[in-house]
């Protein structure tokens, strides 16, 4: 009886170390993929400043005017999100355009005492192009001291959080520990504004 036990136990471990090597690779391969569209290139602008563009194909017949007025109350109703901290009107030569000058709260982290937390400042702007809606942040720039408030807020542009060059490893494999909060939060935001567009023009 205790040899048929021993054989029991010796038959489970190697099954469960079995079964380990089998989901480590898995495991590993889904936080891959978890990553995938913060490594995919960030564009830039001719002087170098790196955007985010989210491009919405607008369904059927597009009556210009009121399509752009509808993106004009989308953006008034996004500014007033208790994120926002301000925001002001920019001027711009562009037909069918929105801009808006926008500083706003990025929350990295939360903890009952500490919270990691950005000033977000960027452009958001919002044209209409045919039938496309073509959504961008751009101009960004962040105010940070990490978790210590007593710390000066320090402003740097994307270029120096964000960008292709610092947030990504050389094989563009990895996000690089440190600037990594930076470019998924600000992925995200994007993403979420873009998503709310969608809604917006979509709903029934």
């Amino acid at each position: 009886m205790n040899k048929f036990f021993l054989l029991l136990i010796l038959f489970v471990a190697s099954w469960t170390a079995t079964q380990a090597q089998i989901t480590a690779p898995a495991k590993a391969e889904s936080e891959e993929y978890a990553y995938a569209k913060y490594l995919e290139p960030l564009p830039e602008e001719p002087d170098g400043h790196v955007y985010i563009e989210r491009v919405l194909t607008l369904p059927g017949e597009v009556n210009a005017d009121e399509t752009f007025a509808k993106m004009k109350e989308w953006v008034e109703r996004c500014m007033k999100d208790e994120r926002i901290l301000q925001y002001n009107p920019v001027e711009t030569d562009e037909p069918y355009t929105v801009c808006k000058s926008v500083h706003q709260d990025l929350i990295f982290s939360q903890a009952l005492l500490a919270t990691d937390r950005a000033d977000f400042s960027f452009c958001l702007e919002l044209k209409l192009d045919g039938n496309k809606m073509i959504f961008r942040m751009k101009r960004m720039s962040y105010r940070y001291n990490g978790d210590n408030p007593d710390r000066k807020m320090l402003r740097r542009s994307a270029e120096d959080y964000i960008a292709d060059k610092v947030a990504i490893n050389k094989k563009k494999t990895k996000l690089i520990f440190g600037y990594r909060k930076f470019r998924v939060k600000t992925i995200d935001l994007a993403d979420e504004y873009a998503e709310s567009l969608k809604l917006a023009f979509w709903a029934k």
